[in-house]
């Protein structure tokens, strides 16, 4: 897949951020101003590192296929958990910095969506199309994201 730029691409459901993660789009749906659900996508690392290159093809037009089915606000995969970091609150208000996830887990957090769904029944039919169910060492979290008023 080439290289690709922050252009905006315009479909019909509205704006579409190009980004290479993963070889899928993270669609910016800005006629959405609050999404209702969050996706979480987990597993481990170490097996999604070892995947072959037709192996993260199809995972990628899995992704793609997901994006197309509809509700997606935003998404994207994360990278490696070695490259994060972990705020906690500390003395005389100031946080400390730690390396790595907050928790010691074999599973970790791989990618996200923000979808707009109507209620949790279409939230998880989305969901149950990610290509990462089809695998033992994967979880989708699917959780209602909490809105004022």
């Amino acid at each position: 897949m080439p290289k690709c730029s922050a252009a905006e691409l315009s479909i019909s459901s509205g704006v579409v951020r190009r980004t290479e993660q993963w070889g899928y789009l993270a669609p910016i749906r800005e006629d959405v101003l609050m999404a209702g659900y969050l996706i979480l996508i987990y597993g481990d690392e170490e097996k999604w590192t070892q995947e072959s290159e037709p192996e993260q093809q199809v995972k990628g037009a899995a992704h793609r296929a997901f994006v197309a089915a509809g509700g997606a606000v935003t998404g994207g995969a994360l990278d490696a958990v070695g490259t994060a970091k972990t705020l906690r609150g500390g003395a005389k208000g100031r946080p400390t910095v730690t390396d790595g996830p907050f928790i010691e887990s074999k599973e970790v957090i791989g990618g996200y969506y923000v979808i707009d769904a109507p209620d949790m029944d279409e939230a998880i039919r989305l969901a149950s199309l990610l290509p990462e169910l089809a695998t033992t060492h994967c979880a989708v979290e699917v959780r209602p994201v909490m809105t004022n008023g």
